[in-house]
Formats: C-alpha cells, sequence, structure tokens
C-alpha cells in the first residue's frame, strides 16, 4: 500500500479529535499545485483579473480563480492533485466558520482544500485550512503571526485537525525564510504566546526556494464535552511563501 493511501484511509470516528493528517506526499503534492497555481496567476493577469498589490482575501481570490481555469484547462499539475483534494478550493469557506467552542470567529480561513472522497473519512471535517497574509515592509510578521498564524493555536481554525497552512504572499522585500519567522518567534515572549515547540524546520519534501518550512505549536485548550473533551495536542503549520510581481 502506498504513503499516501496507507495513511489516508482507515476508521475515522466523528468524536476521535484531531482527525488524521495528512501525508508528507499529499502536501507536497498540494504545495507543487500552489506554487504552479501562483506563477500562473501572475503570468495570466486576464484570468482573474486581481491587483495583487491589494488586500490578501483578493490574492487568495485569484489563486482559487487561477486554479479553476487550470482544472479546466486538464493542466497535468492540477489533475495530479485532484487526485487528492478537490481541484477547487473553497474561498473563505462557510462549513469552517465555527470555533472549537462553537463561535463564529470575526474573519473566515481563506482558502480550504478538501479531499477527495474516501471510504470512513469525513472530508466535510478532515481538511487543510489556510490562512494568508501580505508580507511587506509596512506588514511584516507582527501581522503575519499576530493575526494569521495565532489563529491556529487559540482553535479559530482547524481545531478539528493537527495540520495547517500558512501562505505569505511578499512584496516589495526580499524573502528571508526562514530567518524572518525566526526572529520574531525569537522576540521576548512569542515563543510562550503562540505556544512554540518547534522553529521553523525545512519541510523535507519541499525543494523550491524559497523552501517551505514548518513550526509546531502547543494548543492551550480542551475540546467542549460534545467533540468528546480531551485536549487537541500540538499542530504544524506550514509556511509557504510567494514572491509579488509585476506580470
Amino acid at each position: 500500500m502506498s504513503e499516501m493511501t496507507s495513511q489516508s484511509t482507515g476508521s475515522q470516528n466523528k468524536k476521535s479529535l484531531p482527525y488524521q493528517s495528512f501525508s508528507r506526499l499529499e502536501l507536497a503534492i498540494l504545495e507543487r499545485a500552489l506554487r504552479h497555481t501562483w506563477k500562473q496567476a501572475i503570468k495570466n493577469p486576464g484570468w482573474h483579473k486581481k491587483d495583487f498589490y491589494g488586500r490578501e482575501e483578493t490574492i487568495s481570490y485569484a489563486i482559487m480563480v487561477t486554479m479553476d481555469k487550470l482544472n479546466d484547462l486538464c493542466d497535468p499539475l492540477i489533475q495530479r492533485l485532484a487526485d487528492v483534494f478537490d481541484p477547487l478550493p473553497e474561498f473563505e469557506a462557510h462549513r469552517e466558520s465555527f470555533d472549537y467552542r462553537g463561535q463564529i470567529p470575526n474573519k473566515r480561513p481563506d482558502l480550504i482544500f478538501r479531499p477527495k472522497q474516501q471510504a470512513a473519512i469525513s472530508r466535510m471535517e478532515r481538511c487543510i485550512v489556510i490562512e494568508s497574509k501580505v508580507i511587506s515592509n509596512s506588514r511584516s510578521m507582527g501581522g503575519y503571526c499576530g493575526d494569521g498564524l495565532i489563529r491556529f493555536v487559540r482553535g479559530d481554525y482547524a481545531w478539528r485537525m493537527s495540520q495547517a497552512l500558512m501562505l505569505g504572499y511578499v512584496r516589495d522585500i526580499d524573502m528571508d525564510m526562514p530567518n524572518m519567522l525566526e526572529k520574531h518567534l525569537s522576540r521576548h515572549g512569542k515563543y510562550a504566546e503562540y505556544g512554540v515547540t518547534q522553529s521553523p524546520k525545512p519541510f523535507p519534501p519541499s525543494r523550491a526556494d524559497p523552501r517551505v518550512h514548518s513550526t509546531v505549536h502547543k494548543r492551550p485548550w480542551q475540546y467542549t464535552a460534545e467533540h468528546g473533551g480531551g485536549k487537541p495536542g500540538e499542530i504544524e503549520v506550514f509556511h509557504l511563501w510567494l514572491k509579488v510581481t509585476r506580470p
């Protein structure tokens, strides 16, 4: 049985949280598809008609539209993605709009990728939740972490999972992953604030520049009785940074 299949099948108890993680192979396929979509979105602005010098929500929407276009064109990398996930991500998805307490956060995650239907696995609950932030001279790590990363730590997003993804849209500065992120997390009190148990570490399958890194964080809350109680354990957050360039 392949790595992807062996780690993606099996009995799934809805009360047993967090849900089963995605394999490294599945995550590597998603990374390649996102990088490819990004390049095509820069190259073909007419497909989405969005300004990449606007808000991160606008850029994330352009990614969704571009991926849909590539799927229509039977792009090989997107077809490979479609073997694992629905190739069209959900944009600001309503189904992830409640936190672990059943309350509605101020915002919804930018993108969600849900797996293809598989036996005994809830594709509605088991998913990759993506939050995106612009990184620039005026919007650096304070916003990326304080308004983005923290949402995974405190259970606003991806509370049913032990994995999540941050997208950084880097504008008008040199990309310095992982040094920028590590420098911010190393500031006084930040490791405790974000529950950091692993500093930025390279994601082994990632080879493109800048390479994907991951951080690991403790989550201080507990599941409600409705979800079986207990602690959620740590969450691994993958960081993919993409360079904004003029078309």
